[in-house]
């Protein structure tokens, strides 16, 4: 699965992630900075006490997980007494 992580600090410095699965990886670095520039400046993101929650963006990098299944039991075994 890919996965696009988006990192961003808030208007009082904390870091702030976004997490967003099975997506393309056909983007390049400059169409998500200023896709994330965009994000920020909606500014539909804010916290109970004011602060904007995207105010800048930090990094972005692609991820690719695999998974891998050990064992999936595909029926409950019925209970005996």
């Amino acid at each position: 699965m890919k996965v696009l992580n988006l990192t961003f600090r808030d208007s009082q410095g904390k870091t702030r992630r976004v997490r967003l699965t099975n997506v393309t990886t056909a983007h390049d670095k400059d169409t998500v900075h200023q896709i994330m520039d965009q994000l920020s400046g909606l500014k539909l993101f804010v916290a109970a006490d004011g602060s904007e929650l995207l105010a800048h963006p930090v990094a972005a990098e692609y991820v690719d997980t695999t998974a891998a299944s050990l064992f999936k039991e595909e029926k409950a075994a019925p209970v005996t007494h």
